[in-house]
């Protein structure tokens, strides 16, 4: 697909190319802390641009896709926990992001008056995105914005101190001068791009943050926990929820076990298998009465890795890898 999408951006002129910030900001009643799914609401500003930043932006998209197609790098569908990070992963839009979604079909749908001051949004300012469309195509590009990318000259001064002092070289005068109004730094990056209901990822930790999906691996994780607990072949589970709330590296394992198709099915019988394996490895693996003992962390990382098939033998070798990742093949 990303060839395809290169040679019809060699038929679009740049000033089919506009430029927006996203905002992304606590709903009503909620915080930061608020420990609920899609607490945040994402917003679309327009910006007016020049012709010349307007170039620039456009040559980014066709660059950045340029690449991935000339390197012919490879194209795979996103997993939780992958196995190559030099691959360009595809996401399907689904309703997990659905806060995030509003902005690609509803908000750049609209008219939107174009922002005239920076400092209205900077404390939210969360991405930015290209859109390059005309009546036959659209495309959507995303990138994150740091906090250290915005610098807005506001007035600090009135306790004797200044929070930070901006200074740039003056091409008029070739002296350093302070610096007067508002900037933005814009990565000659893109994280992500959007076309024909399908994001292409390629930067995936980036893409995860623009689109929250951090706060779902959360939710998925918790949904995950009250399943294995309806099962009870796990005592002391509750570790499992503590965890859950100070260790975010759990949540993709709870959810890469959401993956697996025995997830609902866990028998005695494969508990045997697991204690079998652990014996042969001398992994302290507890198991009392075909359920799994949980005294603290380490059992649970154990417990972890069993359930999400962690240990995976060569069929040539005979060697045995330990991954998370990992696709069932089809026959």
């Amino acid at each position: 697909m990303l060839p395809e999408i290169l040679e019809q951006l060699a038929e679009i002129p740049a000033t089919d190319c506009q430029l927006y910030f996203i905002t992304r900001v606590c709903k009503e009643g909620q915080n930061k802390r608020s420990k609920v799914l899609n607490r945040y609401d994402f917003k679309l500003h327009r910006v007016d641009i020049s012709p010349e930043i307007q170039e620039l932006i456009f040559d980014l998209a066709k660059e950045k896709i340029g690449y991935h197609v000339t390197k012919e790098t490879p194209i795979e569908e996103y997993a939780v926990i992958g196995d190559d990070p030099k691959t360009v992963l595809t996401y399907h839009a689904e309703n997990n992001i659905k806060s995030f979604m509003d902005v690609i079909n509803n908000q750049f749908g609209k008219e939107l008056t174009a922002i005239t001051d920076l400092s209205e949004i900077t404390s939210d300012l969360w991405a930015y995105s290209i859109r390059i469309a005309n009546e036959e195509f659209k495309l959507l590009t995303f990138t994150k914005i740091a906090p250290t990318q915005v610098v807005v000259d506001e007035d600090d001064n009135k306790k004797g101190m200044l929070k930070k002092m901006m200074a740039l070289f003056s091409t008029d005068s070739k002296k350093l001068e302070m610096f007067k109004g508002e900037a933005i730094s814009i990565d000659k990056n893109i994280d992500c791009i959007f076309y024909t209901d399908n994001f292409y990822i390629f930067s995936k930790n980036n893409f995860e943050r623009i689109v929250n999906l951090e706060e779902e691996f959360k939710a998925t994780a918790k949904e995950v926990v009250n399943t294995l607990k309806k099962q009870n072949f796990i005592e002391n589970i509750e570790v499992f929820d503590e965890l859950i709330e100070i260790n975010p590296a759990i949540h993709r394992k709870l959810v890469r076990i959401a993956k697996h198709p025995a997830f609902t099915q866990i028998t005695p019988e494969m508990i045997d298998k697991m204690k079998e394996y652990a014996n042969k490895d001398k992994l302290d693996l507890n198991v009392n009465d075909n359920k799994f003992v949980i005294n603290g962390k380490d059992d649970v990382e154990l417990v972890l890795r069993f359930l999400c098939d962690y240990y995976k033998e060569s069929t040539i070798t005979g060697k045995v890898y330990g991954s998370y990742s990992g696709r069932e093949l089809e026959p």
